[in-house]
């Protein structure tokens, strides 16, 4: 009885430390954004990555940007009272216009050390795997009709995977409104 006791004292003091842990980091990040002048309208810079971010067409022809990524961001906004404009450029561009300050946030970054001297990162939002197959030695083409069974079956073939880490990057001088995001 006595090491339950002191098992639940343990957990308790714990869960007890990791809430102060949290509440002190999104503290942190609060002050840290203080100070930055708020913006009525936001620049959001994405690329085409379905499902996250793409155009549909409605029945009259207009165009508009949605997907998982663009949801997520117009939610947000809606709740803090903020407008976003989008402007598709290309991955490269969009991390470029964060960096240089001529877009407000982008989706589908992944964390580096670099990014993280000009950018804040929202907490993790996708992590999926990757699972490439590659031959070792590729045939001609002509003689690359082989059954996928077949493929499967042979050791004709090296498995990797690579994690993927998605975030939403937004710059240091981001809006005040955004950073309980971060």
């Amino acid at each position: 009885m006595k090491i339950l006791k002191l098992f639940i004292f343990i957990l308790l003091i714990s869960k007890n430390l990791y809430a102060l842990s949290i509440g002190t980091n999104e503290q942190q990040a609060i002050l840290e954004c203080e100070g930055t002048a708020d913006k009525k309208t936001l620049i959001n810079a994405w690329y085409v990555n379905e499902p996250y971010q793409y155009l549909i067409a409605d029945s009259n022809g207009h165009t508009t940007v949605s997907g998982m990524d663009i949801e997520l961001i117009n939610a947000i906004a809606a709740k803090i009272g903020i407008n976003i404009e989008y402007n598709q450029y290309s991955w490269y561009q969009d991390q470029l216009d964060i960096q240089i300050g001529n877009a407000d946030m982008t989706a589908g970054a992944t964390y580096t050390t670099e990014s993280s001297n000009y950018a804040y990162f929202q907490s993790l939002i996708v992590l999926k795997n990757y699972h490439y197959l590659l031959l070792n030695h590729l045939p001609k083409v002509e003689q690359f009709n082989f059954a996928i069974d077949d493929f499967l079956a042979s050791n004709e073939y090296k498995k990797i995977i690579k994690t993927y880490i998605y975030h939403i990057l937004l710059p240091k001088s981001i809006d005040s409104r955004w950073c309980h995001v971060i």
